[in-house]
């Protein structure tokens, strides 16, 4: 559709980094300024042992419940606070990290990264494998919290990829 090719297609193009990425590059680029790790596990998984550097975001602060709907966008505002407080600017390089035992852990952090494309994070990615595989290589695990970057989100929030329950039922049959 339009929408997926303005976030997919020639904008793919401009990317940094790939939509997703190994441990091998995470490892390797995880000090670079630019690269924000965001981990959506729950505190307590992410106080026993993450990713050094990684920011613990976990995914019930991406989404919101409206008209009982569950998994719903944030408003802007709070879509900008979030990624504000995450330490995440428009020119990020943002990696998202799960744990990946169910299908729900696996497809929550594909949501989180199309949630800050949306936002005009672009360069956003996903890890391969998530923490799961982090972990089964064997690579080094802190507890340390990091001092997170502040700097006023201003990217340009972009909702024409999604489409509203009202849309989708003006187009069936």
């Amino acid at each position: 559709t339009l929408a997926s090719a303005r976030l997919f297609g020639k904008e793919s193009a401009a990317r940094a980094i790939a939509p997703i990425v190994s441990p091998d590059w995470l490892e390797a680029n995880a000090a670079d300024q630019q690269v924000v790790i965001i981990d959506i596990r729950s505190a307590a998984q992410y106080d026993k042992g993450h990713i050094a550097g990684a920011v613990n975001v976990p995914m019930a602060e991406w989404v919101v419940s409206t008209d009982g709907l569950t998994l719903e966008l944030p408003s802007d505002a709070a879509l900008r606070t979030l990624l504000t407080r995450s330490g995440i600017t428009a020119s990020s390089h943002v990696v998202i990290v799960n744990r990946t035992e169910t299908d729900f852990s696996r497809a929550d952090p594909t949501r989180v990264a199309w949630t800050c494309i949306l936002a005009g994070v672009k360069n956003t990615a996903v890890l391969d494998g998530g923490h799961n595989r982090w972990v089964n290589e064997k690579r080094a695990l802190t507890t340390e919290k990091p001092v997170t970057r502040t700097t006023p989100f201003t990217g340009a929030i972009d909702r024409s990829s999604v489409v509203t329950k009202r849309e989708l039922l003006s187009r069936i049959g």
